[in-house]
């Protein structure tokens, strides 16, 4: 029997505890302190990374912090596991590292829909991810942002793509850019969805000449084994009728009838926005489709998870700029949304000499 029983450390007491103390100083870094951010600035080559960077990183492997570093470098991926190995051995068991030869993938948008929490499957959410990565390639390419005559046609983009996502869950297909893609660029166009519908008709008319009707039919079999878009409409579930008249007549009418120009001018802003996907690279071979469990973004403060993200900027250019990006913003709302009390969590730190 013990008189005095240990008392289990409070929040409070966890955030009160130095992480480090600063070199050649008493100073103390607090859980608390490393919660609040930690700016490292200083000319190149003068030691941020090497020297202030290192001192916190072995402080926080040490602590078992779950980690997603973004590397801009080609050796930094290197580094980091040389780092590990010397100072935290016990820790490699935790690393993930997302790269070229990893063969892992990153769907974010299967990700927001499929994601735990109440908010999963918002098509808003993913809606959000596809309009961010417009406004950044905008910036990038021009330097400015759009101006108010622009929003029509960000409105109808809105629309596009959240019906396309609405239409994809429908049916079960994967939600990715390439299905998305697909989805948009088979889809009814001007008088293509009248011209489907005389088919069907008459392809159901016992009372035509029996050669016309079997043509009809063959017509109609090889546009159908032919285009992803009319495979998809034609296995939708009619569980909820409601948004299966919201998704249909959209694909039957509001879309095809906007006009030849609009609707051109929409699908060609779409294309902006996938095109860096759908081109060989990393972005369509590690972000367009799968999701590896791997890099599910809770595994940092559930499982202490190490994610490297090791496309480098320096390598990879405007590619890697959009890896980081999507993984990045990705990660910081999964961390955001995460809620403290319920189950054993670890603290975590997004960065590391970023470039993005």
């Amino acid at each position: 029997m013990r008189l005095f029983q240990s008392k289990a450390k409070s929040h409070e007491d966890i955030l009160d505890t130095t992480l480090y103390t600063l070199p050649k100083t008493k100073d103390p870094i607090t859980w608390a302190d490393s919660l609040e951010g930690v700016l490292i600035t200083g000319s190149t080559g003068s030691g941020k990374t090497s020297g202030a960077g290192k001192h916190i990183a072995k402080a926080i492997l040490k602590n078992k912090f779950g980690m997603c570093i973004l590397c801009s470098k080609k050796n930094e991926r290197e580094n980091w596991i040389k780092l590990i190995e010397k100072h935290a051995p016990e820790r490699m068991k935790d690393v993930v590292v997302f790269n070229k030869d990893s063969g892992l993938h990153f769907n974010f948008l299967e990700y927001e829909m499929t994601r735990t929490g109440e908010g999963s499957g918002e098509v808003l959410n993913a809606i959000e991810a596809l309009i961010g990565l417009n406004d950044l390639n905008r910036v990038y390419l021009s330097g400015g942002a759009s101006g108010k005559d622009e929003r029509f046609w960000d409105l109808s983009l809105r629309r596009l793509i959240s019906r396309s996502i609405s239409t994809l869950r429908k049916t079960g297909e994967e939600i990715s850019i390439v299905n998305m893609r697909r989805l948009v660029t088979d889809s009814f166009k001007a008088n293509e969805a009248d011209h489907y519908q005389t088919l069907e008709h008459q392809s159901m008319n016992e009372n035509i000449d029996p050669a016309k009707r079997q043509k009809t039919i063959e017509e109609l079999d090889n546009w159908v084994a032919s285009n992803y878009f009319l495979r998809v409409l034609l296995s939708i579930s009619a569980l909820d009728e409601d948004e299966i008249h919201l998704l249909m007549n959209y694909w039957l009418r509001e879309f095809p009838k906007i006009g030849e120009h609009a609707s051109s001018i929409i699908i060609v802003s779409f294309m902006g926005i996938v095109e860096p996907f759908l081109n060989n690279g990393i972005l369509k071979d590690h972000f367009s489709f799968g999701l590896s469990e791997e890099l599910t973004p809770e595994n940092s403060y559930q499982k202490n998870s190490i994610i490297i993200i090791d496309f480098p900027v320096k390598e990879f250019g405007i590619a890697a700029i959009y890896a980081a990006m999507i993984y990045k913003t990705t990660f910081q709302a999964a961390m955001e949304r995460r809620t403290w009390g319920k189950t054993k969590q670890n603290h975590v730190v997004v960065g590391f000499d970023q470039r993005v």
